[in-house]
């Protein structure tokens, strides 16, 4: 059975970083006696940044990539090979200016014995999905991982996944790879976006760690920066 890495979304989603409900929905048509068109029809209104998507670099880079610019050049990186670490001692901090919020950037040692430990040393990552385990993960009222508990790559650990050749993809739990309130730059998306894409606000509960087939293409949208989807992890056993 495939593993849906997004949750149903819903018109009553709470928006993400103030942008609003990340999902409207209006009626053009509806079925109704004696009228034509005898169909029901909406309009969909859809906030990508609040629901899983897919960035590319054009989402900090003035001159950087769209969406359809991989779908053109670098098809590649919507699917293929992913592996998922789900990490079981997360080591959050709080943010000095608000108790409420907690990050932990996962270090560079942190993340490479992770890895290693899943699939070993000789491994060659081109995707890779990042979480923390099902029964530590804290969780808002949707059971989608809580934003106010933030997880980034340090900027070491972002480099050591550019180090691999065939790296094209990350993947996260969390609402954005970048944690800097208050400031313009957004150092570990670009580091990523120098190889890969970045796809966020992804869900891994009850998806075990390991190795899986991606499909994770998103709606082909012209000079987009970002653009909504809905990733699918696959079990190799399910090709066969």
């Amino acid at each position: 059975m495939p593993y849906v890495l997004s949750p149903i979304i819903e018109e009553n989603f709470k928006g993400l970083w103030s942008e609003g409900a990340p999902y409207q929905r209006k009626s053009i048509y509806k079925i109704q006696n004696e009228k034509l068109p005898s169909v029901n029809y909406d309009e969909h209104i859809l906030r990508p940044h609040s629901i899983p998507h897919a960035e590319g670099s054009k989402h900090t880079q003035e001159k950087g990539n769209t969406i359809d610019y991989y779908f053109e050049k670098s098809k590649e990186c919507f699917y293929g090979e992913c592996i998922l670490l789900k990490f079981k001692v997360p080591n959050f901090i709080p943010v000095s200016n608000d108790q409420t919020i907690f990050h932990w950037q996962i270090s560079k040692q942190e993340l490479r014995d992770k890895l290693f430990s899943v699939v070993g040393k000789d491994y060659q990552v081109k995707k890779i999905a990042i979480t923390i385990d099902d029964f530590i993960l804290p969780k808002n009222s949707r059971n989608l991982h809580d934003s106010n508990y933030v997880v980034t790559l340090s900027l070491s650990a972002a480099e050591f996944l550019v180090s691999f050749a065939g790296f094209n993809a990350f993947l996260t739990s969390w609402k954005s790879s970048d944690y800097m309130p208050g400031k313009k730059e957004r150092p570990v998306h670009d580091i990523l976006f120098s190889k890969a894409i970045i796809y966020e606000c992804l869900t891994f509960i009850g998806v075990p760690e390991g190795k899986y087939f991606f499909n994770g293409f998103p709606l082909p949208l012209k000079n987009s920066s970002e653009s909504p989807c809905c990733p699918v992890f696959f079990e190799y056993h399910e090709f066969s």
